[in-house]
């Protein structure tokens, strides 16, 4: 009888390690996302100074997916997730020939808040990149904790679903 007691009293206690250790998992992966997103939040915010500073660019499309970038979005929602990231994919594409033609504009750089906005934006890259790959590595983390057993019986009861990757290969080259 002793035997059954502690046996349950293990299998209790062993739960809820794993349980702690899922909502942990999750917590990495939600700080991860809020780190890229503050970071964006600044990116975007450098396109409304280079709005702000009148230059004969483009940025129609680039506005419109600012504005999708600044929205809320469901964090532990898979499909929002992906979504979210592919706008970030979409804004880094848009980017790129803007920046090209303002760093090729002498006229313009040598403006210092055109040259300022350009150097921060470029900053908030390299630091997004470095967040994209803190938030895989916790996602790879969870993602694991949910599909081995225990985790995947556990998280079925709690209803917890993986998260997705950031496909970060197509990101950086």
């Amino acid at each position: 009888m002793e035997g059954i007691v502690f046996a349950m009293g293990l299998l209790l206690v062993m739960t809820y390690l794993w349980i702690m250790s899922l909502f942990k998992k999750r917590q990495a992966v939600l700080d991860a996302l809020g780190i890229i997103d503050s970071y964006v939040a600044k990116q975007t915010n450098l396109i409304d100074e280079l709005l702000a500073l009148k230059i004969e660019v483009s940025m129609v499309s680039i506005i419109a997916i600012t504005r999708r970038l600044k929205a809320d979005y469901k964090k532990l929602k898979q499909v929002e997730v992906t979504q979210h990231f592919v706008d970030m994919q979409t804004f880094e594409q848009l980017m790129q020939p803007i920046l090209s033609k303002l760093e090729n504009n002498r006229e313009l750089t040598q403006q210092a808040a055109v040259f300022q906005t350009i150097q921060s934006y470029q900053e908030l890259a390299e630091l997004i990149k470095g967040a994209y790959q803190f938030y895989n590595v916790a996602v790879s983390e969870f993602n694991t904790a949910v599909n081995v057993f225990p985790g995947v019986m556990i998280a079925y009861i709690l209803r917890v679903n993986t998260m997705p990757l950031y496909p970060i290969k197509r990101h950086l080259s």
